[in-house]
């Protein structure tokens, strides 16, 4: 028996040399890391593909190249779910992303059993399927293809992170490269059998594509000379903010708040960048990374919108998201200004709310919408049609807010006009519907109302019908209707919004609306 060698076969044992090297490389570097773990058995079984494949093609019999191509096509399954994992650990490594695993074992497993029929070819040996069974197979490398590509589409384009979508954009060109290879070359084979395979050359070309995004190093913005000097700051203003943070922490009674202060350092991503001397907190930048550094303050706000406590040490805080910042800025104003457009989108009504703005250096942009829209505002519209109104709360979606918008109008019609969600609109109307309020029954408006702002916050809702609960009601009624809304939406810190059309009522009522909103903001 003599093994069939042939030239183009280099391309499998290079190929998988090379897996076994890098990715034995990137483990020895970072053992422990989930992405580094993943990344590991997707070039592991890359090569193991690799290795099987050039036996299968060179072996000197056909028994025997069935059962190392059979072997090759089980890794190959594993190969491109191991690929999936990779893609998602390194966005945020999760253990149970290794579930993603299960469907390519199973047809892994199902292409082990089907049977094959093994030939001579120009190229050494090749193979075909003898069994519909194997449309099991395609399906799930066609799903996993689909869900890599979606995927890395997504993240490469919307991630808030600069580093993570980096390495993803790495990913989808390789990715994007290696498709249309492996379609144009498997286009030539099926035109003509004699056609060489390059399917180890591109599949090794993808790999470095990979290798590549996963050992790219984070910047760390000591590196920068510009930020040292800021990065002391930082560093005074975060020991600051955790001292305070720690002494009000709820729980000394009871022993427990240094457990539960060490959970929320876990939560807002700091303990690896806080230690302990005399009792007190000292900030280290020394493991901070550029990317942890655009990523800490959202973790930090989430969890002080979650307890009504932590909200005391905003003052203590906001002085951190003005260094941050500046540090970015030191590097790129397009990229601090992308950053604080995130965290606004993110955390924009509570920041407001809290009075965060106002420490803010000038040339940051503050949205208008954020300035206007602050906790229990109430703003009077005097305009023919509800534009203005309905453009205010568009605007305000984008940051976090969430509105009940009540009008004479159709939803439909609203949501054409105004690019308003149909969802939050309730239609003043004499028609039955589940998202219909009859313009006299004003005991459901004010209960529908009231549900609304004791459950969201922020909320803002917008009137913009004052006109047909008057022709219902009378003036008088309408009014009492619309004072019971302002003192709901104070009492409840919601954003009041009135769209009224002047020609439809009075000089005298429209003076008296202004004063019984309580010298509100009139636009």
């Amino acid at each position: 028996m003599a093994w069939h060698f042939s030239i183009i076969s280099l391309q499998y044992i290079i190929g998988g040399s090379l897996s076994f090297a890098v990715t034995g490389y990137v483990l020895y570097r970072n053992p422990r890391a989930l992405e580094t773990i993943s990344f590991f058995l997707y070039g592991l079984f890359t090569g193991v593909w690799m290795l099987f494949i050039f036996l299968h093609r060179t072996a000197p019999t056909a028994e025997l190249s069935r059962l190392f191509f059979k072997t090759g096509m089980f890794s190959l399954q594993l190969q491109i779910a191991c690929l999936l994992v990779t893609i998602l650990c390194i966005r945020s490594p999760k253990k149970i992303y290794l579930l993603c695993l299960c469907p390519a074992i199973i047809a892994g497993l199902v292409e082990l059993m089907l049977p094959t029929e093994i030939f001579w070819g120009k190229w050494g040996w090749s193979y075909e399927f003898l069994s519909s069974l194997v449309y099991i197979s395609y399906i799930s490398r066609l799903g996993y293809s689909v869900a890599i590509c979606l995927i890395l589409l997504l993240f490469a384009m919307k991630y808030r992170s600069l580093t993570v979508r980096k390495k993803h954009k790495i990913m989808l060109y390789g990715f994007i490269l290696y498709v249309v290879g492996m379609a144009v070359t498997n286009y030539m084979i099926s035109a003509n059998p004699n056609f060489p395979p390059f399917g180890g050359l591109l599949t090794t070309i993808f790999f470095l594509f990979v290798a590549y995004a996963v050992i790219l190093p984070t910047e760390r913005i000591i590196s920068v000379p510009e930020s040292r000097e800021l990065l002391k700051n930082l560093a005074n203003s975060f020991s600051q903010f955790l001292n305070t943070l720690q002494a009000k922490t709820p729980g000394k009674e009871l022993g427990g708040s240094s457990l539960r202060f060490q959970e929320y350092l876990k939560a807002m991503g700091l303990r690896d960048v806080v230690i302990s001397e005399s009792g007190k907190l000292i900030f280290n930048p020394g493991n901070l990374t550029d990317e942890s550094l655009r990523e800490v303050p959202d973790s930090i706000l989430s969890v002080l919108k979650e307890h009504i406590w932590a909200t005391e040490t905003m003052n203590d805080f906001t002085p951190i998201l003005v260094e941050i910042y500046e540090i970015l800025r030191s590097q790129s104003k397009e990229r601090a200004d992308e950053w604080f457009e995130q965290m606004l989108k993110r955390h924009g009504t509570f920041l407001a709310e809290q009075g965060a703005f106002a420490a803010m250096p000038e040339q940051v942009k503050i949205p208008e919408v954020l300035k206007k829209l602050q906790s229990g505002r109430i703003c009077l519209f005097q305009e023919e049609k509800p534009a203005e109104a309905y453009q205010l709360v568009k605007e305000a979606l984008r940051y976090g807010f969430t509105s009940l918008c009540i009008s004479k109008l159709h939803p439909g019609k609203v949501k054409e006009r105004y690019d308003v969600g149909e969802d939050s609109i309730l239609w003043l109307a004499f028609e039955k519907g589940e998202r219909t309020i009859s313009p006299k029954d004003t005991d459901k408006l004010n209960k529908t109302v009231s549900e609304f702002v004791d459950g969201t916050q922020p909320g803002i809702v917008l009137l913009d019908c004052l006109d047909q609960i008057k022709f219902a009601k009378g003036f008088q009624k309408s009014l009492d209707i619309l004072k019971d809304l302002r003192n709901l939406c104070s009492k409840n810190d919601s954003i009041l919004l009135i769209s009224v059309n002047p020609e439809m009522f009075e000089k005298q009522e429209l003076q008296a609306i202004e004063k019984g909103l309580k010298g509100v903001k009139t636009e």
